[in-house]
């Protein structure tokens, strides 16, 4: 018997998945790595490794015990700055909300780097951005088993635990922090922090302030914000978004240019994207076959409307390796 789509958590998953592509979207080369490494860890930890040396790994695996692929949120590698032959990991999990899973995750991802990447060391990264902006539990797995007291100081030598380097967005001195890092990196994570409370007029700030970056960023930064927002927040339309630019900065030439550039994002665009979750809703059914022909016609109108691989992916969920088989096989027929 097919198990029963539940919709609420159909609804919860998607919104998860917006939140964790937009993340990743903003760590797109390793210069935009460092903004990681510089909010998880102190000056002093810095100093151990060569930044030159920053290689974002594969982040899917097959679990071949479990059957089912892993996907952590961000890998890198590094080498230390001695000039020891060494492979350090940084392992970083961004979270929405808080997950009693968290730990155990952490501890799959890790068992996998040591055992068959024959990583060195392994340092977990958290970033958090949850509706309560105090992070709800502990930052090692020994708190997360809430065992008894006395129980972990009798066994404490013979426990497995580690810890975590937390980044709480929602905290303010950790927004403070923000300047501190490469601009669209910065205006994207202050996002991410503040997307329980935004608006239209959150949206129009950030367009205002990125107008110092470069034309191609600054447009890749809105259109993947512009969705996010929309993904999470319905309320916020398209047409409520363009009057907040007009009111903030009126006839300013650069936002007409951004304005009529990110076109492509049509009422009918976000209808089509919204068919296209409430089509996802009945794949459990026998619509997995439509599904995905769907999503590809999609991806085939964003990527003639000459929108970024990356961009593509992030809408439609389409892997790069099929949209780049989905233009080959376009640019076949011509």
């Amino acid at each position: 018997m097919a198990k029963k789509f539940n919709r609420q958590n159909g609804s919860q998953q998607r919104s998860g998945n917006a939140h964790d592509k937009f993340f990743r979207s903003l760590f797109w080369n390793t210069t935009k790595i460092k903004a990681i490494l510089k909010l998880a860890f102190s000056a002093q930890q810095l100093t151990h490794f060569d930044l030159s040396t920053i290689v974002i790994e594969q982040r899917e695996w097959l679990d071949a015990d479990e059957m089912r692929e892993h996907r952590a949120d961000l890998v890198v590698t590094l080498r230390l700055k001695s000039g020891q032959d060494m492979s350090i990991y940084v392992l970083t999990e961004h979270k929405s909300q808080p997950d009693k899973e968290l730990m155990v995750q952490l501890l799959k991802y890790q068992t996998h780097l040591y055992v068959h990447q024959a990583a060195d060391a392994v340092l977990p990264v958290v970033v958090y951005h949850g509706r309560r902006q105090s992070w709800p539990s502990g930052r090692t797995f020994l708190q997360f088993r809430k065992l008894p007291g006395e129980f972990t100081e009798d066994f404490n030598d013979m426990l497995l635990n580690f810890g975590v380097s937390l980044v709480n967005l929602r905290l303010q001195t950790n927004r403070s922090r923000l300047s501190e890092v490469d601009l669209d990196v910065g205006l994207g994570l202050k996002l991410l922090a503040d997307i329980w409370e935004a608006d239209e007029k959150t949206f129009a700030k950030l367009m205002e302030q990125s107008l110092a970056l470069p034309e191609k960023v600054r447009m890749s930064l809105i259109r993947r914000s512009a969705l996010y927002l929309q993904k999470i927040k319905p309320e916020v339309t398209i047409d409520s978004m363009n009057k907040e630019i007009q009111k903030r900065l009126p006839g300013d030439k650069a936002m007409q240019t951004i304005a009529e550039e990110w076109s492509w994002l049509t009422k009918d665009d976000i209808m089509e994207s919204r068919w296209l979750e409430g089509l996802a809703e009945g794949k459990s059914e026998g619509l997995a076959e439509g599904y995905a022909k769907a999503k590809q016609e999609y991806a085939q109108r964003l990527v003639n409307k000459g929108m970024s691989d990356d961009e593509v992916s992030e809408i439609t969920d389409l892997t790069l390796d099929e949209i780049r088989q989905l233009k080959n096989g376009s640019n076949s027929h011509r």
